[in-house]
């Protein structure tokens, strides 16, 4: 289930710009019936032996929060075996605590109300500079 080798981009393929709020969204397909998401975690380190939470942890569950939401569970009238989760960055996330031109690993867990806990992706984020520096 596991994809390698992804890269947190626009959907043009260019890296978001540091400083600048956005969402990562994802969809989790081939949820068994029955089953459906209750927790997903964004993590972003420097080497994977770091500790969690690494460089920037975001952790969301079907309650709307300000680090995102799994928006559709995957269960019957959510989805029907395909969820849908949403991290989002915020303008300190991406310009103080991950900074511009620095490649970073991360990976996206996903946990079922069973227990069972799943990696969905691991790749690669690198903020660019902007051109801007006015933050008001």
């Amino acid at each position: 289930m596991t994809v390698y080798g992804r890269q947190i981009v626009n959907n043009d393929g260019t890296p978001f710009v540091a400083g600048d709020q956005f969402g990562v969204q994802r969809s989790v397909p081939g949820i068994p019936t029955g089953r459906s998401l209750t927790k997903a975690w964004l993590t972003i380190k420097v080497k994977p032996s770091d500790a969690d939470p690494g460089v920037l942890q975001k952790v969301i569950t079907t309650a709307a929060s300000g680090a995102g939401q799994i928006t559709q569970d995957g269960s019957p009238g959510q989805g029907a075996g395909t969820g849908t989760i949403l991290f989002v960055f915020t303008a300190t996330d991406t310009g103080t605590t991950i900074g511009a031109d620095t490649r970073l690993l991360y990976d996206i867990q996903v946990k079922f109300d069973d227990g069972e806990i799943v990696t969905l992706e691991e790749g690669t984020i690198e903020l660019r500079a902007g051109l801007t520096a006015a933050a008001s």
